[in-house]
């Protein structure tokens, strides 16, 4: 399986689909993209305790109430999308919520990501105690710095491979299908597949990411035309990563052909 046959039927997916996909995803993800600007608004804030702006802890509970709403929002606008690419299942303006479905979409989301964390934190451990090591062996700042540099690269490549394998378990939350192991089992054999993609995938989101700061530095741009183009930007990427799990799962698990 080449790499770009998935990303072009990725792409594929999304805009020969771009109206059902506005419909479908569009509301929840405005909807959760205001929660979690909310959350970054508590977050700013809780930054200044102490300082001329503190938090109360009623804030602080309904500033995380936001953030899982928003986690909780784009589950459900997951779970539509997966199920109208895979079961041909309509939706419209108003979003289909299955609460037992989202639920499990949203926890598996959340056990990946925590899995996924914890092992990066004991990785960047390792790293850091092998680096200062090479550094006093070789006694070079300077080769410590590139060494790092290629580490962390390394380890962010392979931890999003492993992400996007796990990940196939999300489209079988929506179907009520396979789980985690299962999704490893499926995946199995396709390493550097996975590898090429999470380099991918790190360019785009790393390109999306760097949207509005460049945006910002353009002269006569208003704050609200720029938030305007990151949402739309951050859509567009959302959906190709949705997309691409979808298309993953299809191949993988399902054994569609790709067209």
């Amino acid at each position: 399986m080449h790499p770009w046959h998935i990303l072009q039927h990725s792409w594929r997916q999304v805009f020969g689909n771009f109206g059902s996909a506005t419909q479908i995803v569009f509301p929840p993800f405005v909807l959760g993209a205001l929660c979690n600007l909310s959350f970054q608004e508590g977050l700013r804030r809780a930054a200044h305790v102490g300082h001329s702006v503190a938090v109360p802890p009623s804030s602080a509970l309904l500033y995380f109430l936001l953030f899982v709403i928003a986690q909780f929002v784009l589950a459900t606008a997951s779970v539509n999308w997966h199920r109208f690419i895979l079961c041909n299942e309509s939706c419209g303006w108003l979003p289909r919520i299955n609460l037992r479905r989202s639920l499990r979409y949203f926890l598996r989301a959340f056990i990946i990501v925590a899995m996924l964390t914890l092992v990066g934190i004991l990785l960047g451990v390792v790293v850091i105690v092998l680096l200062m090591l090479f550094e006093k062996i070789i006694g070079s700042d300077t080769a410590g710095l590139i060494a790092g540099g290629v580490s962390t690269v390394i380890i962010l490549v392979w931890m999003v491979a492993l992400f996007l394998r796990f990940s196939v378990a999300l489209p079988g939350a929506a179907l009520d299908t396979l789980g985690l192991r299962a999704a490893l089992r499926a995946t199995r054999g396709q390493g550097w597949l996975f590898v090429t993609l999470s380099v991918i995938a790190v360019l785009v989101v790393f390109l999306g990411a760097i949207f509005n700061p460049l945006v910002a530095l353009l002269p006569g741009v208003a704050w609200d035309v720029g938030f305007v183009a990151q949402l739309g930007v951050d859509f567009v990427v959302t959906m190709l990563g949705l997309s691409l799990l979808t298309t993953l799962y299809g191949v993988f698990v399902e054994n569609r052909k790709l067209v």
